[in-house]
């Protein structure tokens, strides 16, 4: 049994660029943010219509929770669970 000494959850706004899409609910996008980092972010609780055609290369703006642990070892742990998504039309 794994136990955690402490869970923080914070409410974040992602923006990105998808590079890998997966249909399988339980499998997480790779968003890559402007900055040049990514974060993979899970999408499994996301309604379909909201993931629907969501393709690599497109630009995101995901709502999501960070969740932060750190177990009783001291071994922090981030994930990200998104609450959210929509595209984002970067044409002018």
């Amino acid at each position: 049994m794994i136990e955690q000494s402490s869970l923080d959850v914070q409410p974040v706004a992602i923006e990105g660029t998808v590079l890998t899409v997966s249909t399988v609910q339980n499998q997480q996008w790779l968003i890559e943010k402007s900055d040049g980092s990514t974060v993979p972010i899970k999408h499994s609780n996301l309604p379909h219509d909201q993931t629907f055609g969501i393709a690599t290369g497109a630009r995101l703006r995901i709502l999501a929770e960070m969740k932060t642990s750190v177990s009783n070892a001291g071994v922090t742990k981030t994930t990200y669970e998104a609450t959210h998504v929509e595209k984002i039309n970067d044409e002018s």
